[in-house]
Order: C-alpha cells, then sequence, then structure tokens
C-alpha cells in the first residue's frame, strides 16, 4: 500500500483516504483490493471501489474479502464507496445480480445504508444513478447525520457525497514504539 502522511490507498488504488487532522496519532490502518480502512479513536472509516467490469461472481468475492475484515473489527464502521450495483434499496428503478448481493452482505454484515433520497450519485449525458453508498454499523448509526449529494462542481461524474458524525470522543492514542 503506498502512503504519504495525509494519504492511504488500496492495493490497487483505486479507493483512497485522506487523514488531515494531525491530532490523531499513528492511526491503525490497512488495505484490500478494492478498499483501504483507517482506524480513528472512535470509529473505522473504509474507503472501497468496486469496478463495474468483474462478473457477479467477481464481485461477490471481493466484497466476501471486506467482509472478513469487518468480522476481525469491533469499533463501529463507516463505509464509503463506488459499488457499481444497483438496488431499487438505495432508489434505483431495478435490481441488478450485484446490487442484490450487495443488499444480502450488507445484511450480513448489521449494515445500514445511510443514503439518503433519490439524488444520483453518478451523472453521464443527463442519465444518473445511485452507485455510491455510505452505510454504517454500531452506535455510529445515532450520530450520523446530513447525508445528502452536493450540487457542485466535481470535474467528475460522480458527485460529492457529505455527511457528518455529530459527536465523537477526543481521544488521543499515542504512537506505539
Amino acid at each position: 500500500m503506498k502512503q504519504s502522511s495525509e494519504w492511504y490507498v488500496d492495493m490497487r488504488e483505486d479507493a483512497a483516504l485522506s487523514l488531515r487532522n494531525l491530532n490523531i496519532a499513528c492511526p491503525r490502518y490497512g488495505s484490500g483490493n478494492c478498499f483501504v480502512w483507517i482506524e480513528l479513536p472512535d470509529f473505522i472509516i473504509v474507503s472501497c471501489y468496486f469496478s463495474p467490469s468483474p462478473s457477479q461472481e467477481e464481485f461477490g468475492v471481493a466484497l466476501d474479502a471486506l467482509g472478513q475484515l469487518l468480522l476481525t473489527l469491533t469499533k463501529d464502521i463507516i463505509i464509503a464507496g463506488d459499488f457499481n450495483a444497483w438496488a431499487t434499496d438505495w432508489g434505483m428503478k431495478t435490481t441488478s445480480g450485484k446490487g442484490k448481493i450487495l443488499t444480502e452482505w450488507m445484511a450480513v454484515h448489521s449494515l445500514t445504508l445511510q443514503n439518503n433520497g433519490n439524488e444520483p450519485t453518478f451523472t453521464r449525458a443527463e442519465v444518473g444513478s445511485i452507485v455510491d453508498l455510505t452505510m454504517a454499523r454500531g452506535d455510529i448509526n445515532a450520530i450520523f447525520s446530513g447525508w445528502k449529494v452536493l450540487d457542485i462542481e466535481t470535474l467528475s461524474d460522480h458527485r460529492y457525497i457529505y455527511f457528518e458524525i455529530l459527536k465523537t470522543s477526543k481521544t488521543r492514542r499515542p504512537c506505539d514504539g
């Protein structure tokens, strides 16, 4: 995994997280082929990107790798990423095979969808879809607020997503060794 003092990326360099708060000392982190994660004092945040190209079976295998990580983590979790899967559960008109796999996977891992509304997160040639999803597990669901798609230029076909975590502790973990 390539990294800098602010950036953490997945093994394919498709997903990334930026840590801008320098008061968080030595975060624990890791990555897989489609995801990267950072452990913050109160929760873990995961960024992921699942290409639209792989088959449903390959998509399921990639989700299973992320699921194996989730089984080892005990803190609250936020997962945000481009899943390239469609489901009526998050505002699409139909559910694709990958969407069915993803909704079942979310249920197995007790993840709650945070997306709010039917605003497209991806637009191309005036056609939109909702492929960028935010989900959470644990007590963090109670302090998750304000999820929305921003209507500002991104220079991308994906739109910015905004949300807040209303309260967290000020715990600072010292560096080991």
